[in-house]
């Protein structure tokens, strides 16, 4: 969908292991004339790899896929996408999770290394909803669905250990991902 409202908070950015992050709480919107209608809420993340793309390669989570089923799927019809293909890897716990397409399928297979995937397998496993992510542009795109706060405690309580602990939980997760991927030996 185009959105027609956007908002965001809780913006971070830095490096950890030569990585630069930038990541913050999105939540997009379009309007159907009754009411707003949510595209995404969540945490998404744009972080910088040292790998110059030359397609896009695009992993939605099975039960997310943003591509037309046929030509008469009204929902993305109108919708600006490249061409793609799917991209199979034999993979089940992965292909499980994800549904992989590209503009340049070779370059998936190598970007997307039995390694790598086994490690969104685990992130998507470990994750509060459904992960999908893209490597474009030599940037990885990553987009957590959630739909509370995830990085802000309660302002109820602040003493409140629970709330302590969820929001560590929750910068803990961000920086896992990082640290996880490693993304600096992507080659």
């Amino acid at each position: 969908y185009y959105y027609d409202y956007y908002s965001g908070n809780d913006f971070m950015s830095g490096t950890i292991d030569n990585v630069q992050f930038l990541f913050s709480e999105l939540w997009t919107q379009y309007d159907d004339y009754r009411r707003h209608r949510t595209i995404f809420k969540g945490l998404f993340f744009a972080i910088q790899t040292n790998y110059a793309f030359a397609g896009s390669t695009y992993a939605w989570s099975r039960d997310a896929v943003q591509l037309a089923g046929s030509i008469y799927d009204e929902e993305y019809r109108l919708m600006p996408m490249p061409d793609v293909d799917d991209v199979g890897f034999g993979d089940k716990d992965f292909e499980n999770y994800y549904r992989v397409c590209s503009t340049y399928p070779a370059e998936a297979t190598t970007i997307l290394t039995p390694s790598l995937r086994a490690k969104f397998t685990e992130i998507s496993q470990l994750a509060p909803a459904p992960v999908s992510f893209s490597f474009v542009n030599g940037n990885l795109y990553m987009a957590i669905q959630y739909g509370g706060d995830l990085l802000e405690p309660s302002d109820y309580d602040p003493g409140d250990k629970e709330e302590i602990r969820k929001y560590y939980l929750s910068v803990q997760l961000i920086i896992g991902i990082i640290k996880e991927l490693q993304l600096g030996q992507l080659v």
